[in-house]
Protein backbone atom coordinates (compact mmCIF):
# COMPACT_ATOMS: atom_id res chain seq x y z
CA UNK A 1 0.00 0.00 0.00
CA UNK A 2 1.42 3.40 -0.94
CA UNK A 3 2.13 5.95 1.81
CA UNK A 4 -0.69 8.09 0.43
CA UNK A 5 -3.23 5.28 1.00
CA UNK A 6 -1.93 4.69 4.53
CA UNK A 7 -2.83 8.24 5.53
CA UNK A 8 -6.22 9.95 5.85
CA UNK A 9 -7.39 13.53 6.28
CA UNK A 10 -7.40 14.61 9.89
CA UNK A 11 -10.99 14.42 11.23
CA UNK A 12 -10.40 17.44 13.46
CA UNK A 13 -9.09 20.01 10.96
CA UNK A 14 -10.37 18.16 7.84
CA UNK A 15 -6.96 18.46 6.22
CA UNK A 16 -6.80 22.25 6.65
CA UNK A 17 -3.73 22.04 8.95
CA UNK A 18 -5.21 24.50 11.45
CA UNK A 19 -8.17 24.91 13.74
CA UNK A 20 -9.67 27.78 15.69
CA UNK A 21 -8.77 28.47 19.30
CA UNK A 22 -10.05 31.07 21.72
CA UNK A 23 -7.24 33.01 23.34
CA UNK A 24 -8.05 35.34 26.20
CA UNK A 25 -5.85 38.20 27.26
CA UNK A 26 -6.13 40.74 30.02
CA UNK A 27 -8.91 42.73 28.34
CA UNK A 28 -10.54 40.52 25.73
CA UNK A 29 -10.75 37.14 24.08
CA UNK A 30 -10.21 36.49 20.40
CA UNK A 31 -10.37 33.62 17.97
CA UNK A 32 -7.01 32.72 16.44
CA UNK A 33 -5.88 30.02 14.00
CA UNK A 34 -3.47 27.48 15.50
CA UNK A 35 -1.89 24.30 14.17
CA UNK A 36 -4.28 21.39 14.61
CA UNK A 37 -3.56 19.65 17.92
CA UNK A 38 -4.49 16.20 16.61
CA UNK A 39 -2.41 16.06 13.41
CA UNK A 40 0.11 18.69 14.62
CA UNK A 41 -0.51 20.82 11.55
CA UNK A 42 0.19 18.08 9.01
CA UNK A 43 -3.40 17.78 7.76
CA UNK A 44 -3.38 13.99 7.72
CA UNK A 45 -2.93 11.04 10.03
CA UNK A 46 -1.89 7.42 9.75
CA UNK A 47 -5.02 5.41 8.93
CA UNK A 48 -4.55 3.33 12.11
CA UNK A 49 -4.98 6.46 14.22
CA UNK A 50 -8.68 6.51 13.27
CA UNK A 51 -9.01 3.35 15.38
CA UNK A 52 -7.26 5.15 18.26
CA UNK A 53 -9.69 8.07 17.94
CA UNK A 54 -12.75 5.81 18.06
CA UNK A 55 -11.31 3.92 21.04
CA UNK A 56 -10.68 7.25 22.80
CA UNK A 57 -14.26 8.40 22.23
CA UNK A 58 -15.52 5.11 23.65
CA UNK A 59 -13.44 5.19 26.83
CA UNK A 60 -14.32 8.85 27.40
CA UNK A 61 -18.06 8.10 27.09
CA UNK A 62 -17.65 5.20 29.53
CA UNK A 63 -15.69 7.36 32.00
CA UNK A 64 -18.30 10.12 31.91
CA UNK A 65 -21.17 7.61 32.25
CA UNK A 66 -19.42 6.24 35.36
CA UNK A 67 -19.20 9.83 36.68
CA UNK A 68 -15.40 9.69 37.06
CA UNK A 69 -13.09 12.63 36.50
CA UNK A 70 -10.04 12.33 34.25
CA UNK A 71 -7.87 12.23 37.36
CA UNK A 72 -9.99 9.56 39.07
CA UNK A 73 -10.00 7.37 35.96
CA UNK A 74 -6.25 7.73 35.45
CA UNK A 75 -5.63 6.74 39.06
CA UNK A 76 -8.04 3.78 38.75
CA UNK A 77 -6.21 2.56 35.63
CA UNK A 78 -2.73 3.19 37.04
CA UNK A 79 -1.70 5.67 34.33
CA UNK A 80 -1.00 9.39 34.30
CA UNK A 81 -3.66 12.01 33.55
CA UNK A 82 -1.62 13.05 30.50
CA UNK A 83 -1.58 9.47 29.16
CA UNK A 84 -5.34 9.12 29.66
CA UNK A 85 -6.04 12.49 28.05
CA UNK A 86 -3.91 11.56 25.03
CA UNK A 87 -5.66 8.19 24.79
CA UNK A 88 -9.13 9.78 24.96
CA UNK A 89 -8.18 12.26 22.19
CA UNK A 90 -6.79 9.49 19.99
CA UNK A 91 -3.33 11.03 20.08
CA UNK A 92 -1.75 7.76 21.23
CA UNK A 93 -2.42 4.07 20.81
CA UNK A 94 -4.74 2.49 23.38
CA UNK A 95 -3.03 1.57 26.64
CA UNK A 96 -3.89 -2.11 26.74
CA UNK A 97 -4.84 -3.61 30.05
CA UNK A 98 -5.17 -0.14 31.57
CA UNK A 99 -1.98 -0.26 33.60
CA UNK A 100 1.68 0.06 32.74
Amino acid sequence: MSDEKRRVHCPQCLGNLESNAIVCGEHACQIVRVPCALCRGLGDLPREQLVWIEHGRTIRRERIAADRSLSEEAQRRGISVVELSEEERGARPPILGGAR
